[in-house]
């Protein structure tokens, strides 16, 4: 049986531990914002362990990133190293230009204490199709969090979906497919499953199993993601499956282009469809504006017309649960 919460699994204590190299690069003044895992348990509530503490920076700032860690922790070397999760058999990352520093085994007894990463992975932002410039895209720690923590920035959830679909339709250039589908598998759809699950917080899935409809919080869900993005996203929520068919990449780029158009020329004013179950934490910030990939500045966009039109679903219904377990299979 699962259990939904509404606050982090882990204490402050605890949180303020792991995040001691986003307090690093926020002090020399390194814009970041810290992804994964730890963003999935620390904002998201999602009950995780923790890996590779991830954190997402200007593509042109990632060996000053590394620098300025190595500098103020110097305990940390880069590593050649990559997580399984991550690379195909031959050992190709689905990240190439990330960093990933590890805790010099030499320098063991001089670790902080339990609570410090084992690993620090420092990733270029367009990896996952990130802005960490966004103001729209980012939010803070809910209290209580201990002050020096304040200013340090996670994705908002449609932030994160719109990330992590981004990346399963347009990974790195030069990555292979191999290296692709298996980070696709054991990261990005892991990610999206967890999101899902557990802000949805209904064991049956997303949908009313008298009418068959979605219910109110995955259809909330539908409405923060960009148009070009309903389509994968509603096919998931009511089947399981995160299938990438050739017309659904085709109509997704027809979207897309359609969305940076009108972008351009819109300026959007309204506040956010949807908010996160707590504001982010920034003193003097407004919660902001409307993304400007918001469906609403897509005239013509419609979930269902998306669902019926771009989606040949052959999969019978399923639950969330048992599409993770069955994802996790087919990646293994």
């Amino acid at each position: 049986m699962l259990e939904f919460f509404d606050k982090p699994t882990v204490s402050a204590y605890e949180i303020h531990g792991r995040l001691l190299p986003a307090r690093v690069l926020e002090t020399s003044g390194i814009p970041s914002v810290v992804f994964s895992e730890d963003a999935l348990a620390f904002v998201h509530f999602v009950p995780t362990l923790s890996f590779d503490f991830t954190v997402l920076v200007p593509d042109e700032r990632v060996q000053e990133a590394v620098e300025c860690l190595q500098k103020e922790l110097p305990q940390y070397q880069v590593t050649q190293e990559r997580s399984y999760r991550m690379t195909d058999k031959s050992g190709v990352c689905a990240l190439p230009r990330a960093v990933r520093l590890e805790w010099d085994e030499a320098k063991l007894k001089e670790k902080l204490d339990h609570r410090t990463p084992w690993y620090i992975l420092v990733v270029p932002q367009s990896h996952f199709h990130f802005d960490v410039n966004d103001g729209t895209r980012v939010r803070g720690l809910i209290p209580p969090f201990d002050p020096s923590d304040a200013r340090i920035r996670f994705p908002t959830l449609p932030a994160f979906i719109n990330s992590l679909i981004d990346t399963m339709f347009e990974p790195v250039e030069g990555v292979s497919r191999a290296s692709h589908l298996r980070f696709q598998g054991f990261y990005l759809g892991s990610f999206l499953s967890y999101l899902c699950i557990y802000n949805i917080r209904d064991e049956d899935g997303a949908k009313d199993p008298e009418t068959g409809e979605l219910l109110p919080a995955a259809q909330a869900l539908l409405e923060g993601v960009k148009p070009e993005n309903v389509a994968l996203l509603e096919t998931y929520l009511r089947t399981g499956s995160m299938s990438i068919l050739p017309e659904l990449s085709v109509e997704r780029q027809r979207l897309k282009a359609e969305r940076l158009a009108i972008s351009r020329t819109v300026r959007p004013t309204f506040p956010f469809q949807i908010q996160d179950r707590i504001s982010p934490v920034f003193p003097g910030r407004p919660h902001g504006t409307t993304p400007r990939h918001s469906p609403r500045h897509s005239p013509r966009h419609s979930p269902r017309h998306s669902y019926s039109t771009l989606c040949r679903v052959s999969a019978p219904p399923i639950r969330l649960l048992q599409s993770v377990l069955r994802m996790k299979t087919i990646f293994r």
